[in-house]
């Protein structure tokens, strides 16, 4: 083999006079020849690239499928001649490699993710193995399909980040909030808001598969539908009329901070959040997040970059919560809101706002 590799270098020198057929030739007998016998040395590798590096450049789509098909399961495959396929615009020429050559980095795939379109992330989802990295961008750029996809592969993980925007996308496919529901790897939390909207036969395929460690979990979860968590799924469904009442109300959304405080002035609560949502820019589901938490910390920077007084303040956090604070919270959280940069909150509600849109 070493023999036969020595004569690459003149071949290479001839690929600009030949033939397209004859680089069809060309392009076959010396993948033969790279891959037949043992492992071959840095050296031939990095020739047997430099030739087919060239012959990329020059052969026909068809012959580079035929290329593609014959080393993506070689793991000698140079690395580079591999992201070269793997990045091919055509799905003919990069498919076999992004979905079976396990040598592609997390980088190569991250950026044909990015940079290709929905077969192309189709492919990837095939992989043995997909990590967090990848699945990130595959459940944000996936189409339903892609999505659905990486979520039945069971060596794909998936990041906090990534199981979080999966469950948002699952709340409107019922088939994808199936498949996420039943991943043994669903984090808790994922799997109880998955387990609220699903359907009577889905929840018990859910329950039959999680076992029985977690079925007294479960339980208590659907006991709960009414309550506090029942309430955060469908917050946006919840809020849509009081939202639509103060868009009549105010064309455009153009709502002020003294409209808010009247709102909770006259126990307007549904109103209430919807008002912030529309001033803020932010959706019902944070806003009403932020109103739930007991640390306080966001709401305050929210009301703070929207412009609001402590007295203003003071009364939203006492009716949006539905109970009556303890007036050592209330002087803390003066502090707090006190010690808030006005210019600094607007910067963390602009984040927010970035944040949301990419979701």
């Amino acid at each position: 083999m070493s023999a036969a590799l020595a004569v690459l270098d003149d071949l290479e020198q001839a690929l600009s006079a030949s033939s397209p057929g004859r680089q069809h030739e060309i392009a076959a007998q010396v993948t033969s020849l790279f891959l037949a016998g043992p492992d071959p040395t840095e050296e031939q590798t990095a020739l047997f690239a430099r030739v087919l590096e060239r012959l990329i450049s020059k052969i026909e789509t068809r012959v580079l499928v035929t290329l593609g098909e014959r080393l993506a399961g070689e793991a000698r495959a140079p690395g580079p001649i591999m992201g070269q396929l793997a990045g091919h615009e055509d799905i003919g020429v990069a498919g076999p490699v992004l979905s079976r050559h396990a040598a592609l980095s997390d980088a190569d795939l991250v950026e044909v993710c990015e940079n290709r379109g929905q077969d192309h992330l189709a492919a990837i989802c095939e992989r043995e193995v997909v990590r967090e990295p990848v699945t990130d961008v595959l459940v944000r750029r996936g189409d339903q399909r892609v999505a659905l996809k990486i979520t039945s592969n069971p060596g794909a993980r998936f990041s906090e980040q990534g199981f979080e925007t999966l469950s948002r996308r699952a709340a409107a496919d019922p088939e994808l909030a199936e498949t996420l529901g039943l991943r043994p790897d669903v984090p808790r939390h994922i799997f109880c808001q998955i387990l609220m909207r699903a359907s009577e036969n889905v929840r018990k395929r859910m329950i039959a598969v999680a076992g029985e460690d977690m079925h007294q979990e479960i339980r208590e979860v659907l006991e709960r539908i009414a309550g506090d968590l029942a309430d955060q799924v469908p917050a946006e469904s919840r809020y849509d009329r009081a939202t639509q009442a103060l868009l009549a109300r105010y064309p455009g959304g153009r709502i002020a901070p003294e409209d808010i405080l009247n709102l909770a002035v006259s126990g307007q609560n549904e109103e209430l959040v919807a008002g912030l949502s529309l001033l803020s820019g932010l959706p019902i589901t944070r806003v009403t997040q932020m109103l739930a938490n007991e640390r306080r910390e966001e709401i305050l920077i929210l009301l703070k970059a929207l412009g609001f007084a402590w007295v203003s303040v003071r009364t939203i956090l006492q009716r949006a919560n539905g109970k009556r604070l303890a007036s050592e919270d209330f002087v803390a959280a003066s502090e707090e809101f006190a010690r808030t940069s006005e210019a600094r909150a607007r910067q963390v509600l602009g984040l927010w706002r970035q944040r949301e849109s990419l979701h």
